[in-house]
């Protein structure tokens, strides 16, 4: 009976040790596998080419822009003289010349500015700030005026197509200015009067010679 119960105490041991034994074994061997599995992945990893960033495409260069500092769209003025600054991109400035030359396409964006006011002169510039200044006698009329600036070329032609800016301004006319139109107004007598009709007939036989003068210009584009 105490043999058979001893018997009994060993086979719970070796039961109870198998029982603890066998699972570590599994767990060993399991480690084992798991060992090449993560070196070949790490080996993948590293023969793959590393992603390269996604490249930007390049942009290309804003043609030439022409916008008014100042003064603003929609701004109220009462009279002359009127400061203009304008900012200017993609465009080389440089002094208006008398004569024409050819636009080929190295030259193209090099010009100057024409600033004009409603429909009155031209005014031809590289530089960027300007005056509008008063004109003997006159006073600019109440209302809305347009106020322009183009770039153009080194022949005083537009660009292709136009780059120019243009804003609205409004004239409003206060009491100082109705004073200062009453002084503007000078008596002449005869003696003056002669004088002027001279320099009129001066300045039309010079109007004729440039009307004559410009028909044998060829303009060269």
């Amino acid at each position: 009976m105490k043999s058979e119960t001893a018997m009994n105490r060993r086979f719970g041991i070796y039961v109870f040790t198998a029982a603890l034994v066998v699972p570590a074994v599994i767990t060993v061997a399991a480690l084992a596998q798991a060992k090449p599995a993560a070196a070949q992945q790490q080996t993948a990893a590293a023969t793959q080419p590393a992603q390269q960033p996604p490249q930007q495409q390049p942009t290309k260069p804003a043609g030439p822009v022409i916008v008014f500092v100042t003064p603003h769209a929609g701004d109220k003025i009462k009279d002359y003289p009127i400061f203009v600054e304008t900012r200017v991109t993609g465009f080389t400035l440089a002094s208006p010349v008398q004569y024409w030359d050819r636009v080929t396409p190295e030259n193209r964006f090099i010009g100057h500015i024409h600033y004009t006011l409603d429909d009155g002169p031209i005014f031809a510039t590289k530089g960027t700030h300007l005056v509008f200044g008063k004109p003997d006698g006159k006073i600019l009329p109440a209302g809305t005026h347009i106020l322009r600036a183009e770039l153009v070329n080194i022949n005083h032609n537009s660009l292709n197509p136009p780059v120019y800016a243009e804003i609205p301004l409004v004239c409003e006319h206060g009491p100082e200015t109705a004073a200062q139109t009453a002084a503007a107004v000078i008596p002449i007598d005869a003696k003056g009067r002669k004088q002027l009709a001279k320099v009129e007939e001066k300045l039309h036989e010079t109007e004729k010679e440039f009307a004559e003068l410009k028909s044998h210009l060829k303009d060269v584009q």
